[in-house]
């Protein structure tokens, strides 16, 4: 294993790729992150400890892996490019609780899930043109473990924190609010990556709801779930338009009778009128528990 300081120096990291007859893929989003107050601050954030189990998404070159490794019961790296795979596994050979998974993580992770089970915590680096797919695929696909914390384009991370009526309030929100508490920890700028990005960077905590029921139904149901993920793409679909349109007319209450699914609405303190970033998501969830046992 190596020291976590070789990774505040652009030259050090620059050395290192060459020494390993390394390049940078552009197509994978590859950003190392220099400042090391702010990986300190990212690692602590998953409050793991040496029984953890813990995942990290996008390792690159190990910039954060190198303040896990041999602190946590096991750690899973998911890494796409295979030049960095095989300099992780060189650099961690003497770590034995380290496992590189190789591949694309939107693709490797379900598997890796189904033999192994979910991590205590997980954490990522996220490539800005994937970040919220990964996040959406984790909980659209039942992985829900008590912590995750992901560095994202700021843009990203406000629609994560955001609330209803706010301009950055999503399906995305609604996603990642309907399990979790998210908390935006902090920002970093384009200045504390190597290469420098155009955007500015934020780190969002992501804690898993203790408490598993909203609104009388349950959050682990599978068949209210999946009512919940389709009612949140149809509100959204068309920001300008009402949820009568989304929803009714076009989305998922388009099978029954007009006056019926504006009838439902109303139940669960819905106006058909509205637009569906004015809507908490317990309203919605409502609705999807109600639509799901008719």
């Amino acid at each position: 294993m190596i020291g976590s300081e070789l990774y505040n120096s652009v030259s050090a990291i620059r050395e290192l790729m060459e020494a390993n007859g390394l390049t940078m893929q552009k197509r994978f989003g590859q950003n190392f992150l220099l400042n090391q107050s702010a990986r300190e601050r990212i690692v602590d954030a998953l409050g793991m400890d040496e029984k953890s189990k813990v995942w990290e998404i996008g390792p690159g070159i190990g910039a954060i892996t190198s303040l896990m490794a041999g602190r946590c019961g096991s750690l899973t790296l998911f890494e796409i490019d295979r030049g960095f795979v095989q300099l992780l596994e060189n650099l961690y050979d003497d770590c034995p609780s380290l496992q590189v998974v190789e591949g694309d993580a939107l693709k490797t992770w379900p598997l890796y899930f189904a033999e192994n089970g979910a991590p205590d915590a997980l954490v990522g680096n996220l490539p800005y043109n994937v970040g919220s797919l990964i996040i959406a695929s984790f909980i659209e696909k039942g992985l829900l473990p008590p912590v995750m914390v992901y560095t994202v384009q700021r843009e990203v991370a406000l629609r994560m924190v955001a609330r209803p009526g706010a301009k950055d309030y999503s399906s995305f929100s609604m996603l990642c609010g309907l399990d979790y508490k998210v908390t935006r920890i902090m920002d970093i700028s384009p200045g504390s990556f190597y290469p420098r990005p155009d955007v500015t960077s934020a780190v969002a905590k992501m804690e898993l709801r203790t408490q598993r029921e909203l609104e009388g139904y349950s959050l682990d149901d599978a068949s209210i779930r999946f009512v919940y993920f389709r009612i949140v793409r149809d509100l959204f679909k068309a920001r300008r338009k009402t949820i009568r349109n989304n929803l009714i007319k076009s989305g998922l209450l388009s099978d029954m009778e007009r006056d019926a699914a504006e009838a439902l609405c109303l139940e669960c303190a819905i106006d058909p009128a509205a637009r569906g970033e004015t809507l908490p998501l317990e309203a919605v969830w409502k609705l999807s528990g109600r639509y799901a046992s008719l």
